[in-house]
């Protein structure tokens, strides 16, 4: 196993407490949604403003807001149920856990 690839399946230590994990499940994407590798299960509820999806990657999150950008949408409010913060390594999600 590379370092790289270690580091991205089983985490390194971070501020001593918690883990850095990339932020990646298998068979997160659940929905026949486009473009679910780099925004898994994005859609927006008929007829009202509102979006929702899994965790997405930078290009993700790019494709999500060009989406409502063209929709006609200028202010965002994203909200995330998650407790961790998300950073973006190379483009890829990962959040602290603790061991």
């Amino acid at each position: 196993m590379t370092k790289v690839k270690k580091f991205q399946e089983k985490g390194t230590r971070v501020l001593k407490r918690y883990l850095l994990k990339k932020d990646r499940v298998p068979g997160l994407h659940k929905l026949a949604t486009p473009n679910g590798d780099i925004a898994p299960n994005f859609r927006r509820i008929e007829g009202i403003p509102i979006y929702g999806g899994a965790h997405p990657n930078e290009d993700g999150v790019r494709h999500i807001l060009d989406v409502v950008a063209a929709d006609g949408y200028k202010k965002v409010v994203w909200v995330t149920l998650r407790e961790e913060a998300v950073i973006f390594v190379d483009g890829l999600p990962y959040t602290t856990h603790r061991p």
